[in-house]
């Protein structure tokens, strides 16, 4: 079961100072990404515990927390999943 359904629990891994009341998707939830990777974008590999303040914000989201499409397709791998193809706009 994703970590998506459940609450997350502890300090933002994000600011490190607040307790976390999300989870942030390191690639984005779009729904293009969406429709396209289904339910991968909420595996626990591509979240990590926020509060609502840097989550809503993405000020100040460090670079290990955003990916691009890349980062995501190579973690997939490395952990085993079974990706789709790249979206059109994937550069190699």
């Amino acid at each position: 079961m994703s970590k998506y359904k459940t609450n997350p629990i502890g300090v933002c891994e994000l600011c490190n100072m607040r307790l976390s009341s999300q989870w942030h998707h390191k690639f984005s939830q779009t729904k293009h990404n969406k429709k396209h990777y289904g339910k991968l974008i909420d595996e626990p590999f591509n979240l990590c515990k926020s509060c609502g303040e840097c989550n809503v914000s993405h000020a100040h989201i460090p670079k290990w927390a955003s990916w691009d499409e890349r980062k995501f397709r190579n973690t997939a791998e490395k952990l085993k999943y079974v990706l789709p193809k790249p979206l059109k706009s994937f550069k190699e």
